[in-house]
C-alpha cells in the first residue's frame, strides 16, 4: 500500500509512510481510518522520502477538504513532514496545498529523529485525548 499509518494512543501520535505513488483513495482511507481512531488531533510523523504524490489538483483540493471538514469537529494536530530533496519535489502538489491551508503546526525535515524530537514538543488538544 502507497500510505501506511499506525495510531499510537499512548504517545497520541500517528505515524505515516508513503512508498510510491500517492493516491486519492489512500489518503481518503488513511483520514477516515485517523478518524475512526480518534486520532484526527494527534501528532503526525509522516515519511514521505519514497513517494510521490500522483493526485490531481481536483482531487487534493477534495482530500484537503475532507480534511476541512474533520477540522470543525476535532482541530488537526501538529505534522511533522520527513523529505528528501527529491520527494519535496514528487509531493510539490500536495505540499504546496498543505502549507496554503495552514490549519495546524506543519513543518518539514530531512531526518526523522529531529522531526520526532520537535513533534513530541507540540502541544496536542485535550479535548481529543481518549
Amino acid at each position: 500500500m502507497p500510505l501506511s499509518w499506525k495510531i499510537i494512543h499512548d504517545e497520541q501520535l500517528v505515524t505515516l509512510k508513503t512508498e510510491g505513488p500517492l493516491r486519492l483513495a489512500d489518503v481518503t482511507a488513511y483520514l477516515e481510518g485517523v478518524a475512526a481512531g480518534g486520532a484526527i488531533g494527534y501528532r503526525k510523523l509522516t515519511d514521505a522520502r519514497d513517494g510521490y504524490c500522483d493526485m490531481t489538483e481536483r482531487e487534493l483540493t477534495s482530500y484537503l477538504g475532507a480534511v476541512a471538514g474533520y477540522s470543525t469537529i476535532t482541530p488537526p494536530g501538529p505534522q511533522a513532514l520527513v523529505l528528501t530533496e527529491a520527494s519535496a519535489r514528487a509531493h510539490e502538489p500536495l505540499l504546496r496545498m498543505m502549507f496554503l491551508q495552514r490549519d495546524r503546526d506543519l513543518r518539514m525535515f530531512t531526518d526523522m529523529e529531529t522531526a520526532r524530537e520537535w513533534l513530541m514538543h507540540q502541544p496536542v488538544e485535550e479535548a481529543v485525548r481518549p
